[in-house]
């Protein structure tokens, strides 16, 4: 459907859509983040459990939980984020997201902390973030009972063994969307127009 032939409510009317990522889904950067959002652009209504700093763990782990708490939907919009961001499970059970190697430390709780630098230092390479990116690619295409649009802050290579068992469908790169410095704020998150761009690029496809 072209993005010319609903209205942000005939949208609503029409279908009911999920949006799930990280700090660019949420609207990080933005002056109205849940006004100007891509989301709201193309459906006010639209259910919206993105958090900023998220990885893909907690990204594919939240969707399903809402759709295993009884939530359905026509359509799930899934930004994944950056590979080399992980989940970390504390002594309580807590899930803690834990940002990439260049996450600077004011970001960080001191528990935080002692487990970003093992993780980075001991037990990382970039074979194994790609693998647990495709992994949740292939988990979430999987496990999704409706229509699906992706999105990814990069092109991921597919040379990891989860890679090639995923279908060959499409991810929109946000930064091939939005990467030029018109369309960014300050801390390279989409400005308001840079999330025009991908309510466009989305609402296409819908």
């Amino acid at each position: 459907v072209g993005s010319s032939s609903y209205s942000k409510q005939n949208i609503g009317n029409i279908m009911k859509l999920l949006f799930v990522g990280d700090s660019v889904t949420a609207g990080m950067e933005l002056k109205k983040p849940i006004v100007s959002r891509f989301s709201t652009l193309i459906d006010p209504k639209a259910k919206n459990i993105s958090l900023s700093g998220a990885c893909n763990d907690w990204i594919v782990k939240q969707t399903i939980s809402w759709f295993e708490a009884g939530n359905t939907c026509d359509i799930a919009i899934i930004q994944f984020s950056h590979p080399h961001r992980w989940a970390w499970y504390g002594l309580k059970g807590e899930m803690f997201n834990i940002g990439k190697r260049e996450t600077t430390n004011n970001f960080l709780s001191d528990e935080m902390k002692e487990a970003h630098k093992a993780y980075y230092s001991k037990i990382f390479s970039s074979t194994m973030a790609y693998n647990n990116y495709w992994k949740n690619v292939f988990f979430i295409d999987h496990y999704l009972p409706c229509k699906k649009i992706y999105l990814t802050l990069e092109c991921t290579k597919r040379k990891t063994d989860w890679s090639r068992m995923c279908k060959d469908f499409e991810i929109g790169d946000i930064w091939e969307l939005t990467g030029k410095p018109e369309y960014l704020c300050p801390m390279n998150h989409p400005n308001e127009e840079g999330h025009k761009i991908i309510a466009e690029y989305i609402k296409k496809r819908l």
